[in-house]
């Protein structure tokens, strides 16, 4: 069994993947539906999908990498990972490493890079009723406005060594995902600490420029239009830094940043 498939990013790209199984066919289905719609025989893939083999595991292969790997959400977070990287280069909107989600058309921004929990809290936020944005990626217009980006959440498997992540569908947490561009209304930038309870300070909007442009990726970090992005989203935007430890004590603070 074959089948064909491409994953609508509006704001972005469109991305060909081939199927060889059922079963990663349902994978693609059941992570990016709504997103995911039957492709056109001419349609070069950009990636392969196949699996489970004999042995249980599922391999990707792209243009220029080939990975294999027990675990269909292993698979799931592999493509999502290669997908991240093929757009980034491509994308017409400057990407920051930053967790978005919106109330109404009002966006909180909660910069970080990898590793710094964006991704939980942002399921936190999406549960308690924010609209889903997207959990690693920011994208700003020109005009400062952010973009949407709803890949599947990436989220650590706690306990896990070596660190592990785990894919969930962005449907399966979030009752609204985001289809339009927002204003910026607060950005937030949150440490996190496994020791320290939630403190919030609003600073100045200068402090917002340099927490953008720090967690802006490295293919656009040069780019003239990183800094235009930064500043007229700031002309929106309150700024705010902080710590947090768990992720649910952080969300009614953080939502309230949007009612304010």
């Amino acid at each position: 069994m074959a089948a064909r498939f491409v994953l609508l990013f509006s704001t972005v790209d469109t991305i060909a993947v081939s199927c060889r199984s059922a079963a990663t066919a349902d994978l693609l289905r059941e992570f990016y539906s709504p997103r995911c719609l039957p492709g056109a025989a001419a349609d070069d893939p950009l990636f392969e999908l196949d699996g489970p083999d004999a042995d249980g595991c599922f391999s990707l292969t792209g243009s220029h990498s080939f990975w294999r790997g027990p675990g269909a959400t292993a698979l799931v977070v592999e493509l999502q990972i290669r997908i991240d990287s093929y757009l980034l280069e491509r994308t017409p909107y400057v990407p920051i490493h930053a967790g978005a989600v919106a109330v109404g058309e009002r966006a909180l921004l909660v910069p970080g890079m990898s590793r710094t929990g964006k991704s939980s809290l942002v399921a936190a936020l999406i549960a308690r009723g924010a609209t889903y944005l997207s959990d690693e990626y920011a994208l700003l217009d020109d005009e400062g406005h952010v973009h949407p980006y709803p890949r599947p959440l990436l989220l650590r498997v706690p306990g896990s060594v070596p660190e592990e992540r785990t894919a969930v569908p962005a449907a399966r947490l979030a009752e609204s995902i985001a289809s339009s561009p927002a204003d910026v209304s607060a950005i937030a930038a949150v440490c996190y600490s496994d020791q320290t309870e939630f403190v919030l300070e609003r600073v100045p909007a200068s402090e917002g420029v340099l927490y953008l442009l720090q967690n802006t990726p490295r293919v656009v970090r040069d780019d003239d239009r990183t800094v235009t992005a930064a500043m007229r989203a700031l002309r929106t935007a309150r700024v705010y830094r902080g710590r947090r430890g768990d992720a649910e004590a952080a969300v009614e603070p953080l939502l309230a940043l949007l009612a304010e």
